[in-house]
């Protein structure tokens, strides 16, 4: 009875990984899809960057767990972000691996998680800026954990039960 006992929570703890694994894996791509979205923009082609800022803003009204969206050149200096008004000194990129692996793969990814300058916790959804093959800007959603905690919570994980998610890092 024991043994059969401990198989079956094993058959539940391994099907609840793999929900909890699939909705987590969903929402960053939704995010991702946005991102990559706002990276089309035809605001970018002109390098409107007032318009870019104004629609990325109208995007954060309907993202509710996303901080900011930024937008940098290659070389890494922000030249956008919804935080700041336009003009404003714009704080350096917190975590800039996965901007550089975004550079060089010129593929979108999911960042780590990282202290930004305003001192809170977020994690980078990026995505290419390209424009005739050649890499413009960089595009980040600055995503607050509770984006993630919220899909645990729509995943009913029983009370007792202890879930850790884990970046890269």
């Amino acid at each position: 009875l024991a043994r059969q006992q401990r198989a079956q929570a094993q058959r539940i703890g391994l099907e609840l990984s793999r929900s909890v694994a699939t909705a987590i894996e969903a929402g960053l791509g939704s995010s991702q899809a946005v991102v990559e979205a706002r990276a089309t923009s035809p605001t970018l082609d002109r390098d409107d960057l007032i318009a870019f800022r104004e629609r990325a803003r109208r995007v954060l009204e309907l993202q509710r767990d996303w901080a900011a969206i930024t937008l940098a050149d290659p070389s890494g200096t922000p030249v956008m972000d919804t935080r700041a008004e336009p003009g404003a000194s714009l704080p350096p990129i917190a975590e800039p691996d996965s901007f550089g692996r975004v550079v060089s793969s010129r593929r979108p990814l999911v960042g780590n998680l990282a202290r930004g300058a305003h001192g809170t916790w977020l994690f980078a959804v990026r995505a290419p800026v390209l424009r005739g093959g050649e890499l413009r800007y960089v595009a980040t959603a600055l995503v607050r954990p509770e984006e993630i905690r919220g899909v645990l919570d729509r995943q009913r994980v029983p009370a007792d039960w202890v879930i850790s998610i884990v970046d890269a890092n």
